[in-house]
């Protein structure tokens, strides 16, 4: 499966949402936590030195021969983050709408409180179809 995981962040660097399409033996859920605080502290850092101040999203990509990290950083401060094959095209068009489905299926849930764990049953299968409609492409 090209994608690998899944990642929601607050606009404080909490989870609040991950999800592994594949197993990762040595990574336990408490691990996902240090995982999203370590890249939004990096993602902050690098906001701050960049040499284009107008471009200031903090990290956007990351790859390796082994893995790729793309993230959508949206107006509202929520980071988006998905590791895939290095093989897997239009990651970015899939943060865009995975913030797509975000917006239809949590924003607009009158239960959810911001900056909460997300618990929405719609936007998990609507995701799950995404990821398997994409995975299905590549």
């Amino acid at each position: 499966m090209p994608i690998h995981t899944i990642l929601i962040m607050n606009r404080s660097g909490g989870l609040v949402y991950c999800k592994s399409y594949v197993s990762h033996p040595t990574l336990k859920p408490n691990d996902w936590i240090r995982v999203s605080g370590i890249f939004h502290g990096m993602s902050e850092v690098i906001k701050r030195v960049s040499p284009f101040p107008n471009k200031n999203d903090g990290i956007v990509s990351m790859e390796d021969d082994t893995f790729q990290l793309h993230c959508y950083h949206s107006l509202t401060g929520l980071k988006f983050l998905v590791t895939a094959t290095p093989s897997t095209q239009n990651l970015q068009r899939l943060l865009k709408e995975i913030y797509n489905l975000y917006c239809d299926y949590v924003m607009k849930n009158p239960f959810h409180r911001l900056e909460q764990p997300i618990k929405s049953n719609k936007f998990r299968t609507h995701l799950d179809n995404l990821v398997q409609r994409t995975s299905n492409v590549v």
